[in-house]
């Protein structure tokens, strides 16, 4: 008994704030030791049924076949999933501050402690039908309070013959244009 009255460890005093910062990195560590492989568009893998490296050579650059994928309306198939073509992406904030802000906050934030959904988007990217696919976010701005449609493309291929010879002819719809059509030998 007397080796441990001798030796004890020093008593801490941990605050809320502390204790929340250890605890929010252990959840982190604990959950990044059973993280599965991600997907670049988890719709397109599940259509696919191929993972993300297949398509890209480093997220978002596109290789070869993930070239052909988009030039084909994001048409091909091969997975076996029957969930539908959607994913979802959260990015949540939390600010503090040692001391609360003078001024007036923003709009529905408080002085300090201020949580906010940045942003909040909603994904579509696969077929549609046949040979017409999409690859569409809606994303709602908690900043802005607004809700947008971005990064869409909606895109259709086909095959046909142009001068004697079949070509391959996807049309598209980008989000910053009219639709346009390009012949691929």
């Amino acid at each position: 008994m007397g080796f441990f009255r001798k030796f004890r460890l020093p008593e801490w005093e941990i605050s809320t704030r502390e204790m929340a910062v250890c605890s929010s990195v252990v959840v982190a560590a604990v959950l990044s030791m059973a993280a599965t492989p991600a997907h670049a568009v988890p719709s397109f893998a599940r259509q696919t049924g191929l993972p993300c490296t297949a398509c890209h050579t480093a997220y978002p650059q596109l290789n070869a076949y993930g070239r052909r994928f988009k030039l084909n309306s994001y048409s091909f198939d091969g997975g076996d999933s029957k969930m539908p073509p959607i994913a979802f992406m959260l990015q949540p904030s939390f600010t503090h501050t040692n001391k609360d802000q003078v001024a007036d906050a923003a709009p529905h934030f408080g002085k300090n402690n201020n949580f906010a959904l940045s942003q909040a988007s909603i994904f579509y990217g696969g077929k549609i039908y046949g040979k017409l696919g999409a690859f569409s976010q809606l994303t709602y701005s908690g900043v802005d309070d607004r809700l947008s449609l971005d990064n869409t493309d909606i895109r259709w291929s086909g095959s046909g013959k142009l001068g004697g010879s079949v070509k391959c002819a996807p049309l598209s719809r980008p989000s910053c244009g009219l639709f346009k059509i390009n012949f691929i030998s």
